[in-house]
């Protein structure tokens, strides 16, 4: 056995088993009945060996985190029809692009391989189905992070904007992609469920990116005597050495600046908007791990309380006393 692959079975030894919240029987094999939804795609990501068990790869999927994956599990997520790009980091982190079809599977394998320090894999988007879908069968599902079982991705999608009680004055509630906080001074702040997150050092926005913020597009568009500020923020590592603050500063004010043109695009105001890049201040989580650091990556939205003489009661003639 060459000394790479001792490192990688050491490394299995000292981390011990591989702990991830794992699905139900019932959603296990209702996974494994292979049938997406009519006008969704099903992503299969999986770890058909498991050799290296104890290592658990973090998956991400259009710059947002699905999961870490140990041996012998899946993962298994909807998808919309078009280009996606799963993201599987080890030693060094590995990129498979695909192009999803409506009513279709796609599956992309994850192997382990040699590396000096630690664990790093190989990814193959499998073209034979009854090869993939055997070895799906001989692993468990596991509950990942923006993953759905079969049962939820049936249901039809809803937008923020359906879920509003009165849309023309901007009272938003939660919905299926963002949960909006209602702040003491009248204001609201829009925080993705499956944010607007990005991969390492990048600011360009996913196909999943535009889903989200078209679930709010139509409502942010009627705000009327609000403000709009769109912050951007990054993780305290995906930048590094020499004035690495500024860099931060610069690349979570060019993710809020991404968002921002994607919304004036939807018809929002930019009378009534303002960015802001704070770094890696103001994280949500601990940056002490690779998937809390991906939550870190992310873009929020909060629409300041209305204005006295604007909105929709602007332009109404006064009751009669």
């Amino acid at each position: 056995m060459s000394r790479e692959w001792i490192a990688l079975a050491a490394s299995t030894l000292l981390i011990g088993c591989a702990t991830v919240p794992m699905a139900s029987k019932e959603a296990d094999a209702a996974a494994k009945s292979f049938a997406p939804s009519p006008d969704k795609a099903n992503l299969f990501v999986y770890r058909a060996s498991s050799f290296g068990g104890g290592v658990k790869f973090p998956v991400m999927l259009d710059g947002r985190m699905l999961g870490e994956l140990p041996g012998s599990t899946f993962i298994l997520t909807p998808v919309s029809p078009g280009p996606h790009e799963v993201i599987v980091s080890g030693e060094s982190s590995k990129t498979v692009s695909f192009n999803a079809d409506a009513g279709k599977n796609v599956y992309i394998k994850v192997t382990p391989v040699m590396g000096w320090a630690s664990a790093g894999v190989n990814l193959t988007l499998m073209t034979d189905e009854k090869e993939a879908k055997e070895d799906v069968a001989g692993c468990s599902l596991i509950e990942g992070m923006g993953t759905k079982l079969p049962a939820q991705a049936a249901a039809p999608e809803k937008k923020l904007t359906e879920t509003c009680a009165a849309a023309a004055d901007l009272d938003l509630q939660s919905g299926e992609f963002a949960k909006v906080s209602k702040e003491l001074d009248g204001s609201r702040t829009i925080r993705f469920k499956d944010p607007v997150r990005f991969p390492e050092k990048a600011s360009k926005l996913s196909p999943e990116n535009k889903r989200a913020l078209d679930s709010i597009a139509d409502a942010i568009a009627q705000a009327k005597g609000r403000s709009i500020l769109i912050a951007g923020f990054t993780d305290n590592a995906e930048v590094k050495g020499k004035d690495a603050a500024v860099q931060r500063w610069q690349l979570s004010t060019t993710r809020a600046l991404e968002v921002a043109k994607y919304l004036l695009g939807r018809g929002m105001d930019p009378t009534l908007v303002g960015l802001a890049g704070f770094g890696d201040g103001k994280p949500v989580v601990p940056n002490d791990s690779i998937a809390n650091r991906s939550l870190n990556r992310r873009v929020e939205i909060t629409l300041g309380p209305t204005r006295p003489g604007t909105g929709a009661a602007a332009g109404k003639p006064a009751a009669p006393k």
